[in-house]
Formats: structure tokens, sequence, C-alpha cells
């Protein structure tokens, strides 16, 4: 009993430094691939440059390891108010699970791009990550 009692504020402690685990290190944990969207407002929607040069960029992306697929997409106008379509890009990047996505986040090259296209093309920016549920 003596050895329970001593033990137990190390147990909850324990308990409680894992139920405070952040988001990323909680999806990291599960199995599954993550989905990284970038929703991007460029300077000038009708820039077909800036359109391209923010294409290009994220297909340079692929090589990063721990990347699956990329994908972008322009809006598809809606009318349904469900549906935000202010936005002018979408950037899909899905990752083998939430380590690889965190590495490819400090990799030398997403942060070049990011800085050198995305920062200079793009006038607003949000992000979503999500892990998959796989049944």
């Amino acid at each position: 009993m003596r050895l329970l009692l001593r033990l137990l504020p190390a147990m909850l402690l324990m308990i409680s430094a894992a139920s405070c685990a952040s988001p990323l290190q909680q999806a990291s944990r599960r199995q599954g691939t993550v989905t990284h969207i970038v929703i991007c407002w460029l300077h000038d929607r009708h820039d077909e440059t800036a359109l391209k040069a923010v294409t290009d960029a994220a297909g340079q992306l692929r090589d990063i390891p721990g990347v699956v697929n990329i994908s972008v997409g322009r809006v598809v106008p809606s009318a349904r108010d469900v549906v935000d379509s202010s936005f002018d890009l979408a950037i899909v990047v899905t990752f083998t699970d939430g380590a690889a996505m965190r590495r490819y986040l400090a990799h030398p090259k997403h942060l070049e791009l990011k800085k050198n296209v995305l920062d200079r093309y793009v006038t607003k920016y949000r992000v979503y990550d999500a892990v998959s549920e796989n049944p």
C-alpha cells in the first residue's frame, strides 16, 4: 500500500502529461495519413503568373521524404451558403504520418519556397491539418 501511495503522484503526473500533448503530437501517434490543406488568397486572383508560380512551387515539394501526394486546385465558385468561395487556390499535401508532416514543415526546400513564392504572391492563407481515421 505504501508503494502505491509513493507511486501515485508519479502516475498522475504521467497521465496529466500525456493528456497535454499537442494535436499534432497526438496525430503522429495515430495510424493513418495526415492531410495538410493550405487555402490561399492571391494578391491578384487574375494573375496567371502567380497561379503558375504557386502551382510549380508546390510540385517541387513532392520529393520531400514522407510526402505521398500534392495537388493544387483553383476555387470552384458556388452560391451555396455553406461553401466559402472567397479563396483563389488550394494546396493539398498528404503525408505518411504526423512525423513526416513535422519534417516537411522544417525542410529547407519548403521554407525556401514559402518565403520566395507563397509570401510573394499570396496575401493570406489558412491551413487545415487532419489525420485519417482508418477503420
